[in-house]
């Protein structure tokens, strides 16, 4: 039996992209096969998905979301060095905002003055808490590298 999530995944490009006959006609200008019967049992799950209907219909739609979860499924297993790097990139936006956050709160000219406000109080620890729920992010990603 098939992943049912990638089944459900391409069953929903399927339908974006006209429906089984529209994808069995993208398949024959590609690969020079035209089955609607192959292409309806991969949207219910009977067979699995090929990875040249996946990106077949991916291509043709310009949407690539299954593509990105293979990516994820195999990421977040090997704990790659580009998601290390992108993690690198997403601390360095989500601390400066957290940081930002806090010295406007913390002016004086700040609607709280030099305490924070309840809106202020607000903002800060959420932006903090995405900045550590980051950190924490890399640290995985760095411990699952050893």
């Amino acid at each position: 039996m098939a992943d049912m999530i990638v089944a459900a995944m391409f069953d929903g490009l399927v339908k974006r992209a006209g429906g089984v006959e529209a994808v069995a006609a993208v398949l024959e200008a590609r690969t020079g096969v035209n089955n609607p019967s192959t292409v309806s049992k991969m949207c219910r799950g009977h067979i699995g998905v090929t990875v040249s209907a996946m990106e077949a219909v991916e291509d043709a739609l310009k949407s690539y979301p299954m593509t990105r979860r293979l990516y994820e499924r195999t990421a977040s297993a090997v704990g790659m060095a580009a998601d290390l790097r992108a993690l690198l990139a997403d601390s360095a936006l989500a601390t400066g905002t957290a940081h930002a956050a806090l010295i406007r709160a913390l002016s004086p000219d700040s609607p709280g003055g030099e305490d924070l406000s309840v809106a202020e109080r607000a903002e800060v620890l959420s932006s903090m808490r995405h900045a550590r729920d980051v950190l924490n992010d890399m640290i995985d990603a760095a411990e699952a590298m050893e």
